[in-house]
C-alpha cells in the first residue's frame, strides 16, 4: 500500500514537472515571439526610412525635400523605441531617461550642419517607464518640439540651449517641460499653429496622451505637457 501510495506521489510530480516544462516553453515562445515583432518592425521602419532619404535625395524642390526629411525623422523616432523594447526583458516598457538620451542624440545628429551650437540639458526621472502606447507620441512630440527649435529658434546664433524635463507630477501623472533659449514663438503663433504640420500635430499628440498643452513665450518658447 505505501509502494502504490509511493508511485501515485511519483506520478504526480512528473505531471507538474511535464507541465513546468510545457509552460517554460510557452513562455520562452512568447518571448522570442515579442523580440522577432519589435525587430521586424523596427528594420521595417529603418528601410522605410532610408527610401524617403533616397526619394529626398533626388528631388530639387526644397519644400518636397523638407517635407520628405521630416517624415524620415518622425519614423526614426519609432524605430528607436522599437529597438529599445527589443533590448528589454519584457518587451513592452521602456525607460524613458534612456529613451530620451538616444532621441536627442539621433536630432542632434542630423542637425550637425547647422552653424548653431545647441546644448541640451536633460532632467528626467530614472524610474519612469512607458509602454509602447504612451511612448510613441511621446517620442514623436519630443521630436517636432526638437526639429522645431533646431529649424527655427536659433537662426543667426551662434549657440542655443534646449532644457528637457520629465518627472512625475499627481497620481498617475506625469509633466514634460521642453525649453529653448531662441528667438522664441512669432506672436501671431496661434495662427501659425493652425497652419503648421508640426504644431498641429503637437497638439493632437497631446490629445491622444489626454494631456494638456501650456505655451509660454519667455525668454525662449516653453511647452509644458501634463499627461
Amino acid at each position: 500500500e505505501l509502494n502504490l501510495k509511493n508511485q501515485k506521489i511519483q506520478s504526480v510530480y512528473s505531471i507538474v514537472e511535464r507541465n513546468n516544462e510545457t509552460l517554460k516553453k510557452l513562455l520562452n515562445d512568447k518571448e522570442l515571439l515579442f523580440k522577432e515583432v519589435h525587430h521586424r518592425v523596427k528594420n521595417n521602419l529603418q528601410i522605410i526610412s532610408s527610401l524617403l532619404n533616397l526619394q529626398a535625395n533626388t528631388i530639387t524642390d526644397v519644400t518636397t525635400q523638407e517635407a520628405l526629411k521630416q517624415s524620415q525623422s518622425r519614423i526614426n523616432t519609432m524605430a528607436i523605441l522599437h529597438n529599445k523594447l527589443y533590448q528589454t526583458e519584457d518587451f513592452t516598457t521602456v525607460s524613458m531617461d534612456e529613451y530620451l538620451k538616444q532621441m536627442i542624440a539621433a536630432i542632434e545628429s542630423s542637425f550637425r550642419s547647422i552653424d548653431c551650437k545647441v546644448d541640451f540639458g536633460i532632467d528626467t526621472d530614472p524610474e519612469i517607464t512607458f509602454n509602447i502606447d504612451i511612448a510613441i507620441p511621446f517620442g514623436l512630440i519630443l521630436n517636432e518640439l526638437s526639429t522645431n527649435s533646431f529649424k527655427h529658434a536659433f537662426v543667426g546664433k551662434s549657440s542655443g540651449a534646449i532644457r528637457i524635463s520629465l518627472q512625475k507630477a499627481n497620481e498617475g501623472q506625469y509633466r514634460f517641460i521642453f525649453q529653448d533659449d531662441g528667438c522664441g514663438l512669432p506672436s501671431d503663433y496661434e495662427t501659425e499653429a493652425m497652419e503648421s504640420l508640426g504644431l498641429e500635430l503637437i497638439e493632437m499628440l497631446v490629445q491622444q496622451l489626454n494631456g494638456t498643452l501650456h505655451l509660454t513665450n519667455e525668454n525662449g518658447a516653453r511647452f509644458e505637457i501634463v499627461f
